[in-house]
């Protein structure tokens, strides 16, 4: 069974590449959002059990960098449209954090309807704390 061992060392090589060159794409597109006051983190470990993520994927997050402010979906919309465009079917689930509600939601994003998530989920009344994006590699 020695066999077994090189195919995942070279496999664990090629998840780690994938997530750098993610990473860096991510990074690079959520650039404008930091300039505009918000903090991202991008992690190869996340878990939510509030949206059913149980094993260890990749993800990054977005949230305003100074906390009493909360955001809308319409504030990171070119930037969430972009990395959904990028990742493609990698993407995996969106978990969102509202003000008040401390239970990560599962929101479906796609460009169709993410002009209707803010009056969906009424966030001119409760704002987003956070959104979770979780991806495969």
């Amino acid at each position: 069974m020695k066999k077994l061992k090189p195919y995942r060392i070279f496999n664990e090589k090629i998840n780690i590449l994938q997530f750098e060159e993610d990473k860096n794409f991510i990074s690079d597109t959520l650039l404008e959002l930091q300039d505009r006051g918000f903090f991202y983190s991008i992690s190869n470990n996340g878990l939510s059990k509030d949206i059913g993520i149980s094993d260890f994927n990749p993800y990054f997050i977005i949230a305003e960098k100074y906390h009493p402010n909360r955001f809308k979906f319409s504030d990171v919309k070119d930037e969430l449209l972009q990395i959904k465009s990028y990742l493609d079917d990698r993407w995996f689930k969106c978990g969102v954090v509202f003000e008040n509600d401390p239970k990560r939601i599962e929101v479906y994003i796609d460009e169709k309807d993410y002009d209707h998530l803010d009056d969906w989920f009424q966030t001119s009344t409760a704002g987003i704390v956070n959104l979770a994006v979780f991806f495969n590699i």
